[in-house]
């Protein structure tokens, strides 16, 4: 079992090695029970998470496939935004039955020490929930013109892996950490993935999504553009790691900075659901129960992930969460008759075997 820590999912967003440091025998022995079922079994719920995370990418491409319409985007946090306040109103009233408060300065996490406002760990959720806002406008577009161009979805979200490679690009040029061999066959493999993506063959005749948006051979979009895409949402997953990596942010639990670091995104998001509900089209009954179905598996992988990464190995995780794309796939064969082009299989291939790759040989 990995090293675990006796705080449960409660403790800070500490380095690695700290975390190591802190930790003993005695502690391993003194873990809650969801931290031990976690150090056990991560690989299992790492599965789930991928699933979870597969489904969800699935049932928001029929979602958006249904009405091409940015509102449809809107609901996509949420559960985010739910989660955001059961955590907080949890928090609180734990904080109340130990510590006689429901909030004190003293043991927020926006506070130092010495009693001053924290800018910096302000500043990181900012620019943490901003770059998440933009990247859920990034995904409506890559849903968007995957229809449009006949692609299966699957095959445009597995160049995901390719955030892993821009990572380590990113740390190499901001922390110069060495970029070995494993990275370079990575990469190339990525390309080669792109390139047999780029150059397949895609109709919107055989896939059932774009015929029932109305798209024909002649509306039919480059695949050029959702890869494009998926390739610029990369980069703002790889500015998301390399922020957590560049600043302290000790003093937020795991689960306090993965629901702060959406929350406005999440709120500024259902804000604009609200006025489209209230002043524009409101949505069907169909619309809002797919959308929020997405955002519940989403949010359900996120939470799941977020106890096993504090648990389990990373790496090992990291390479069980490259299924999502193959699982999507199996659903639009089985749910929607989408069979993909064969050179597009063959890229999500090279770009999966790539990443784990990496992951895999890592030291």
């Amino acid at each position: 079992m990995s090293t675990v820590l006796k705080n449960d999912l409660n403790e800070p967003l500490l380095p690695k090695q700290d975390i190591e440091t802190k930790a003993s025998s005695n502690d391993i022995k003194n873990t809650s029970r969801l931290a031990r079922f976690f150090g056990n079994y991560y690989l299992y719920t790492g599965v789930l998470v991928a699933l979870c995370y597969g489904s969800h990418n699935f049932v928001l491409y029929v979602s958006i496939g249904h009405a091409l319409e940015l509102r449809m985007l809107y609901l996509i946090q949420l559960a985010h935004l739910i989660f955001y306040f059961m955590y907080h109103i949890q928090y609180a009233i734990e904080s109340k039955q130990m510590h006689g408060s429901f909030w004190s300065k003293s043991r927020s996490a926006y506070y130092k020490d010495d009693g001053t406002l924290n800018k910096l760990v302000l500043f990181i959720i900012f620019v943490q929930s901003l770059l998440q806002y933009v990247s859920q406008y990034v995904l409506y577009y890559i849903l968007e013109t995957s229809v449009r161009s006949g692609v299966s979805n699957s095959i445009i979200l597995s160049i995901q892996g390719t955030t892993s490679i821009l990572t380590a690009i990113a740390f190499y040029l901001v922390f110069n950490e060495k970029l070995g061999k494993r990275h370079v066959v990575g990469i190339a493999a990525v390309t080669l993935s792109i390139v047999l993506i780029a150059t397949g063959r895609y109709e919107v005749d055989g896939n059932t999504i774009s015929q029932n948006a109305g798209i024909n051979e002649a509306d039919r979009l480059s695949v050029l553009i959702p890869v494009s895409l998926q390739l610029f949402n990369c980069c703002i997953f790889a500015a998301h790691t390399l922020i957590a990596r560049v600043v302290n942010v000790s003093r937020l639990s795991i689960y306090q900075y993965a629901a702060d670091s959406q929350s406005l995104a999440s709120i500024a998001l259902t804000l604009q659901a609200l006025f489209q509900q209230l002043y524009f089209e409101p949505y069907t009954l169909y619309e809002f129960s797919m959308v929020f179905l997405s955002s519940l598996l989403l949010v359900l992988g996120f939470i799941i992930f977020v106890g096993s990464a504090a648990y389990g190995k990373g790496g090992l995780l990291q390479a069980i969460l490259m299924i999502q794309s193959p699982f999507q796939m199996l659903l639009e064969i089985v749910f929607l008759q989408l069979y993909p082009a064969i050179l597009g299989v063959f890229g999500m291939m090279a770009c999966l075997l790539g990443v784990l790759f990496i992951i895999l040989t890592k030291n």
